[in-house]
């Protein structure tokens, strides 16, 4: 099972990624996403069950984009 789950945050014009969930690199992850484009960390995602990973990630997203957004425009300054 692959899978992308990708907050995308339009600040001042512009797009980024802001906290990208993914299996690239062989593990499920989340990348903390810096605002050139890298990622400050990888998180594993710990389940023994793969089949509701995305579930996790779109759950986080819709609880935390606030607070992933804001400490993104922090960074941008």
């Amino acid at each position: 099972m692959s899978f992308v789950v990708n907050y995308v945050a339009n600040i001042s014009g512009h797009e980024y990624s802001v906290v990208r969930y993914d299996t690239a690199h062989g593990f499920p992850h989340k990348d903390i996403c810096l605002p050139k484009g890298r990622a400050l960390r990888k998180e594993p995602m710990m389940r023994a069950d793969m089949s509701d990973l995305v579930d996790v990630a779109i759950d986080d997203l819709k609880e935390h984009w606030e607070m992933y957004r804001r400490r993104f425009e922090r960074w941008l300054k």
